[in-house]
């Protein structure tokens, strides 16, 4: 092909491409109107623009318990949240927050686009929502949401700990800002929400425990799933219009922070709380049981085994007597360890060992002790016979040595 053939083909792919080629959209640029249809304003800082929308709720408003019982949970938010840092915290210097991102994955690739902090303020619950409009103003955005959690006490989020408050930090860390979570106590939900329920759940999300521990669910709800497409379009179109279903779903999530604080703070700081939903009986005894309170969850204990299903009876009753030996109640322990193997199908080493301690140091009774240490070794015996493999070599090698010891202390004893 000569060279002017080359320039007439060049020449006819211009005209073509001057055809077929649209115009440049002209970007739509970020509208004031739009923002106050969603009840929200454009707040400017000296690091540029921020989106926030407030949302007021009365002391009464009610979702799944009332808003204002949180208030009542001083006393309790150090035993529930098992920090004893909160003893003389109230409830009103706490903040609860609840971010959306644009993915799951975390790590410097993933943006916070929507924080929601909620706070007790004078007579009302206010939710704060600060909104991302623009990569280029996330110091602005973070600059806002620092200005209202620097004074707060402490935290209250729902997996906050593993994925909201680490990304957070990480955002400030990119622009250069200081952080205002570090050193905060922070109350993550999460955690003893599935202490609670896991075992009665298909799953401990957020959702689930609203449908079941707080008795509601949400009617027209986006999924979470769906909200970081909703982000994306809002980058490209610049109508936050179609983005309010996001900010109302944030908002359900912060109050949800608020009534499933109480339900939790209700249950394990109380020893004889009962509710109609069921919970983990043994998740609340190690709750008290972490924090030292062994009192506490020995009335659990003990007040619990007659409703308990089998296997559950027998863990809670383990626990008493373990609970019961930390605060030196050893006759008590005894009847405790007693009873565990009279209920007991299956064998259960700890309260043989444990009565033969008991009558070895405790009451000077080596015959006793004996014959719970031969009972344990007929029983490891038995299970062998059984399975036709030995069973647990180290521990009946154990009470060998230990029948050895009593052995000679009994014959001693008898000289």
């Amino acid at each position: 092909m000569n060279i002017s053939s080359i320039k007439q083909k060049l020449r006819e792919l211009d005209a073509i491409n001057t055809i077929t080629s649209a115009p440049a959209k002209e970007p739509r640029s970020l509208s004031l109107t739009d923002i106050e249809k969603i009840g929200a304003r454009l707040a400017t800082n000296h690091y540029g623009d921020c989106i926030v929308r407030e949302k007021h709720f009365p002391l009464d408003h009610v979702h799944g318990v009332k808003i204002a019982d949180f208030l009542d949970m001083q006393e309790y938010l150090p035993v529930a949240a098992r920090l004893p840092e909160l003893k003389n915290c109230s409830p009103r210097d706490l903040v609860f927050i609840d971010t959306e991102t644009t993915g799951l994955a975390g790590g410097t690739g993933t943006y916070i686009f929507l924080v929601g902090v909620g706070s007790f303020q004078g007579d009302a619950f206010v939710v704060q929502q600060f909104f991302l409009s623009d990569y280029k103003d996330e110091p602005a955005f973070l600059n806002e949401i620092a200005e209202l959690v620097k004074s707060a006490a402490g935290l209250v989020s729902f997996n906050g700990k593993s994925y909201d408050i680490p990304l957070l930090r990480t955002r400030f860390v990119l622009n250069r800002l200081p952080s205002v979570f570090e050193d905060k106590p922070h109350i993550d939900l999460l955690h003893p929400s599935r202490r609670l329920w896991r075992k009665f759940l298909p799953s401990c999300n957020l959702g689930m425990l609203e449908q079941f521990v707080l008795k509601f669910r949400r009617q027209g709800d986006i999924p979470g799933a769906e909200i970081p497409a909703l982000f994306f379009e809002f980058l490209r179109e610049k109508n936050v219009v179609p983005l309010k279903p996001v900010f109302q779903h944030n908002v359900m999530d912060v109050l949800s922070l608020v009534s499933l604080g109480v339900k939790i703070a209700r249950i394990l700081a109380c020893p004889d709380y009962e509710d109609e939903i069921p919970f983990d009986l043994l998740g609340k005894v190690k709750n008290f049981s972490d924090l030292g309170l062994w009192e506490k969850a020995s009335v659990v204990c003990s007040s619990a085994t007659h409703q308990a299903d089998d296997e559950a009876t027998l863990n809670l009753l383990q626990w008493h007597a373990l609970l019961l030996k930390k605060q030196q109640r050893f006759e008590q322990a005894e009847r405790v360890w007693i009873e565990l193997i009279d209920r007991s199908v299956k064998f259960i080493l700890d309260p043989y060992v444990e009565l033969a301690k008991y009558y070895e140091h405790q009451t000077g009774d080596y015959t006793q002790a004996l014959d719970y240490v031969n009972r344990a070794i007929h029983r490891l015996e038995i299970a062998q016979e059984l399975s036709g493999e030995e069973k647990s070599p180290d521990i009946r090698r154990q009470l060998l040595h230990r029948k050895q010891r009593l052995t000679g202390k009994l014959n001693r004893s008898l000289q």
